[in-house]
């Protein structure tokens, strides 16, 4: 079976290949010719609901595409930069999985583990938990929900500039990387999952009392990619960086 994942390994493959540098202003300039992605892939369609029976022989990205198919899309969490590369191992690497999701209105978790046998990967047991808040509600899951949802309360919580790392416009190979400034975040930014947050643990830390955040939204066999960064200052919560280099 074709792999139906190719954005899962395209953002280092599109780092590989150089950056390239331009001002803010000419960001303004080009926004027209970026091609936006179609964001609907947030919202689940029943008509792209991947198949149910397992092949023999499941490669982990049949897998992903079983897992997540129905809803088009689904996300990562990390606390650090340098964890984001464990998610393009080599796939016999891996023989057991974590996958959860949480609830965003009730704060509840729910893990799944699997596990590969036989070629095919299997569900084996699963928990589920209530995602307890921080004293002052200052921890990233009590920060997300509103960040996400509350689009006075996003703008707010934006550094100035905003790292902005894209596709070139003028050189598909190439890697642009810029600064936006707070009126343009609107134009670029990409809808964010409101109602639910995924992990896969492919062994990255994961702790909602950490300063750091990273939150990789991908498409499920349409190349989708954004990254957003964030990180805890002394007063609060910022989105620092934002990449959106999927095709």
């Amino acid at each position: 079976m074709k792999q139906l994942v190719g954005g899962l390994c395209l953002l280092l493959m599109l780092i590989a290949c150089g950056n390239k540098r331009q001002s803010s202003s000419s960001v303004t300039t080009t926004a027209d010719t970026i091609v936006r992605k179609q964001h609907s892939l947030l919202m689940t369609d029943a008509s792209a609901a991947s198949y149910l029976v397992p092949p023999a022989d499941e490669t982990f990205d049949d897998f992903i595409c079983r897992l997540f198919g129905g809803d088009n899309y689904y996300t990562l969490l990390f606390d650090r930069e340098k964890e984001i590369e464990l998610e393009v191992m080599d796939d016999a690497e891996w023989d057991s999985i974590q996958v959860e999701w949480t609830t965003l209105k009730t704060r509840t978790t729910k893990t799944v583990c699997y596990k590969r046998e036989e070629g095919i990967w299997q569900q084996q047991d699963s928990c589920e938990q209530y995602v307890e808040p921080t004293e002052g509600n200052d921890d990233f899951l009590s920060f997300y929900i509103r960040f996400a949802a509350d689009s006075l309360y996003q703008q707010s919580h934006i550094a100035e500039p905003l790292v902005f790392i894209t596709i070139d416009p003028d050189d598909e190979s190439s890697i642009l990387e810029t600064t936006l400034e707070p009126g343009q975040w609107y134009a670029f930014r990409p809808q964010l999952p409101v109602e639910r947050l995924t992990n896969i643990n492919y062994g990255q830390q994961n702790h909602n009392t950490s300063h750091t955040k990273v939150l990789k939204v991908n498409g499920v066999g349409n190349g989708y990619s954004v990254l957003l960064y964030f990180k805890k200052t002394a007063r609060e919560w910022q989105l620092y960086k934002f990449e959106d280099t999927g095709i």
